[in-house]
C-alpha cells in the first residue's frame, strides 16, 4: 500500500473519531461573556438556527449550571427540533431554578402536550395555578386553556367547560390577550358541543368570530356546530342548518393562508355537510 495513501487512510480515521468543529466549554466565564452568548444564542434562535444556538449555550453553560436565560432557550431550542428528552431535562431546571415565573409553566405544560404526554402537562398547569399565587404571580390564562384542552381530548366536556369559563376571567398578558381570549372562547364551544349544547356553543363561536374575524378555524368550527345540529333536527330547521353549515364551511375555504392539511379538512367537511 503507498505511503501517502496509508497516512490518507489514517487522517479520515481520525476525522471519523473526532469531530471537525467543536464547542470550547467554559467553566469559569464572567457574567459579561455569559450574557454576551445569551444574546447570540437568542438571536441564531429567532432565526431558527438552533443548533448554532444550542453552540453559543455550550459555551458558557459550565460557567452557570442554575442560568435560568440559559436553560430556557436550550429548552426552547431542543423542542423545536424535537428533541424532547433534552429539553425536558432544561425546562425543568429552569423551573427549579425560578419557580415563580409564570411562564415556565405555560410552555411547560404545552412541551408536555407537543409529546402527547397529557397527564404530565396536567400536574404542571395544575401545579402553576396551586403555586404561583404563594409568589404574589398572577396565573396566565393559557393554563386554564391547557386545562380544558386535555379535558376535551378525554371527553371530559364538563370538566372543560368549568376551565374555559376560569379562563376568561384569568390575567392576560397584554402580547398574548387576544389571543388568549380566543383560544378560551373557542374552548367553551367546543365544550358545549361536547355536551350537545349547540345554542350555547353557536353563541361562543360568534364570540370567538367578534375576537378575530375571519380566522380559519372559528369558520370551520360554527360550520361544524351547524352541521352536528342538523344532524339532531328535522324539517325546516335542518335545512336551515345545513345551509349555514356549507355557508361557514365556504367561508373558512376563502380564509387566506390556509395550511393545505386543513385546507382538505375543510373540504371534506363541506362535503360531508352537502351530502347531509
Amino acid at each position: 500500500m503507498p505511503r501517502f495513501f496509508l497516512c490518507f487512510l489514517c487522517a479520515l480515521i481520525l476525522l471519523w473519531n473526532h469531530p471537525v468543529f467543536s464547542v470550547v466549554e467554559l467553566e469559569n466565564a464572567s457574567p459579561e461573556v455569559i450574557e454576551e452568548n445569551y444574546q447570540k444564542a437568542l438571536k441564531s434562535f429567532e432565526a431558527g438556527k438552533y443548533e448554532e444556538s444550542l453552540n453559543f449555550i455550550r459555551h458558557v453553560i459550565k460557567s452557570d449550571m442554575n442560568h435560568f436565560k440559559l436553560r430556557y432557550l436550550a429548552a426552547h431550542n431542543h423542542w423545536r427540533q424535537g428533541h424532547y428528552e433534552p429539553a425536558e431535562i432544561h425546562f425543568k431546571r429552569a423551573l427549579s431554578v425560578k419557580p415563580e415565573y409564570a411562564g415556565i409553566y405555560v410552555d411547560l405544560s404545552l412541551f408536555y402536550l407537543d409529546w402527547r404526554k397529557y397527564s404530565e402537562a396536567q400536574k404542571i398547569a395544575e401545579k402553576g395555578i396551586r403555586v404561583l399565587p404563594d409568589y404574589d404571580t398572577k396565573v396566565p390564562a393559557k393554563l386554564y386553556n391547557v386545562l380544558a384542552r386535555i379535558a376535551l381530548r378525554r371527553g371530559q366536556y364538563h370538566t372543560a367547560l368549568k376551565w374555559a369559563e376560569k379562563s376568561k376571567s384569568a390575567f392576560q398578558d397584554k402580547k398574548t390577550r387576544a389571543k388568549d381570549q380566543l383560544e378560551g372562547v373557542l374552548l367553551e364551544a367546543r365544550s358545549h358541543l361536547g355536551l350537545k349544547e349547540y345554542e350555547q356553543a353557536e353563541f361562543a363561536a360568534n364570540w370567538a368570530l367578534s375576537i378575530r374575524p375571519e380566522h380559519v378555524y372559528t369558520l370551520n368550527l360554527l360550520g361544524f356546530i351547524y352541521e352536528i345540529w342538523a344532524k339532531t333536527s328535522t324539517g325546516k330547521k335542518r335545512e336551515m342548518l345545513k345551509e349555514k353549515s356549507i355557508e361557514y364551511y365556504k367561508k373558512a375555504l376563502q380564509a387566506k393562508d390556509i395550511p393545505t392539511k386543513f385546507q382538505n379538512i375543510i373540504q371534506k367537511n363541506l362535503d360531508r355537510s352537502e351530502n347531509l
